[in-house]
């Protein structure tokens, strides 16, 4: 097995921003509280970058009679 380090830190450029993303990503993905994380993740980041909805059977919000 090869143990050889791919990157190091000085190599990964992390957006300042991310971690405002992810905490918001989070924050809504605990309100919505979807029964399929990965395609409500997907279509929540087409609509972030308006984008058509992959999974447009997949809402991004629980409706209250839920």
């Amino acid at each position: 097995m090869d143990n050889q380090v791919l990157y190091s830190a000085e190599q990964i450029k992390i957006p300042s921003d991310l971690g405002e993303v992810i905490k918001q990503y989070t924050k809504d993905a605990i309100r919505a509280s979807p029964s399929n994380l990965v395609q409500w993740s997907a279509n929540y980041f087409a609509n972030k970058t308006n984008k058509p909805l992959p999974f447009p059977n997949v809402p991004l919000t629980k409706s209250i009679s839920e």
